[in-house]
């Protein structure tokens, strides 16, 4: 039997896919390692085949450009974890290399904004002219608390990431969906 990682990682039976040994009933002449090799492209093929299926099932869902603002979300919410950790060790040195993914992210959702392409809120649609003024004055108050980090004032650091905690909870309570 062939013992490989797609059996485990597709979470399927075993038995699906692994190769029955030459006792079951197989040729034993030089065409097995054919065989063999036959099978394991099929098993490579279906393994690609469902990467495929299931992450083009999401993106189809969802355009590039709507999934922007969940990319920034989940940026965010790396880099808040990492913030707190820093506060909590004073490590501030920690603090504005966790904001460049969200910077970066940034960029590109202002760019889409100029563009003119649908960025969709998940609630209050007709309030997206609120949420750009939260955005922005939120992206504003990133930029302080990473200015205090690298001057290693942690009182501005503690006072910045308490308010931007604070401004993720008025503005998701305004703009997420309910559940």
């Amino acid at each position: 039997m062939v013992n490989d990682q797609f059996s485990v990682m597709l979470a399927c039976p075993a038995s699906f896919f692994t190769i029955p040994d030459k006792s079951e009933g197989f040729p034993t002449s030089g065409n097995d390692i054919k065989g063999e090799e036959a099978i394991m492209r099929i098993k490579v093929i279906f393994a690609v085949l469902l990467v495929i299926t299931l992450s083009g099932t999401v993106s189809a869902a969802e355009g590039p450009d709507e999934n922007l603002l969940r990319k920034e979300m989940a940026a965010l919410d790396k880099a808040f974890k990492i913030t707190i950790d820093a506060v909590v060790l004073n490590q501030p040195e920690k603090i504005a290399p966790a904001f460049v993914e969200v910077q970066k992210i940034r960029e590109q959702v202002e760019q889409a904004v100029k563009d003119k392409k649908k960025i969709a809120l998940p609630r209050n649609q007709n309030k997206f002219k609120v949420f750009v003024k939260l955005d922005n004055r939120f992206h504003r108050e990133i930029r302080t608390l990473v200015i205090a980090a690298k001057k290693n004032r942690m009182r501005a650091v503690n006072r910045q990431t308490h308010n931007l905690l604070n401004m993720c909870a008025r503005c998701h309570a305004i703009f997420r969906k309910q559940a």
